[in-house]
């Protein structure tokens, strides 16, 4: 069995990726028409990246549950380039979910961001890096110090539910 780590990203950490990250696109030659980042994880790294692109539209998908179709309908998609931008891509489920929801939405051409991605996922067209096995990528929104201590909150639930490690 592989050993657990945390790799917790302070955020000086996190802008130089989201940089390089925006900068792998614009040497791509893609240009979005606009940029989509996943809530929760991918508003933050979605929104910096906006930063870097500002003549692009930007918006957030919010999950939903499997039964929902995975995301809220987003209306004004049809005939656009679109770049889905996410924080972390471990199996590529959802991801994958809602890749086929935005070109339902009519997107005409889709690739897909992220900061970080596990060594068997390999549907993402831009990524900073892969995580090693066993390695836990612990983002800054969630950590919270207290009284000199880390709290690392964990996903509970896929669509929101976040508690604390114990």
């Amino acid at each position: 069995m592989d050993r657990i780590f945390l790799n917790v990203i302070d955020w000086e950490q996190l802008h130089c990726d989201v940089y390089a990250l925006a900068e792998q696109v614009m040497r791509s030659d893609y240009v979005p028409d606009i940029i989509i980042g996943i809530g929760y994880g991918g508003i933050i790294p979605s929104t910096l990246f906006y930063f870097a692109h500002p003549e692009v539209e930007f918006r957030i998908a919010y999950p939903k549950s499997r039964a929902n179709g995975y995301i809220e309908p987003l209306p004004g998609l049809e005939g656009k380039r679109v770049l889905l931008v996410d924080d972390l891509a471990i199996t590529g489920d959802s991801l994958g979910e809602i890749k086929k929801r935005i070109i339902e939405f009519g997107a005409v051409e889709l690739k897909s961001a992220c900061l970080y991605c596990s060594q068997d996922h390999h549907d993402l067209d831009y990524f900073v890096r892969r995580i090693e096995p066993g390695e836990r990528i612990v983002f800054p929104w969630y950590a919270l110090k207290d009284s000199g201590h880390l709290k690392v909150f964990e996903y509970r639930d896929r669509f929101g539910k976040h508690e604390p490690i114990e």
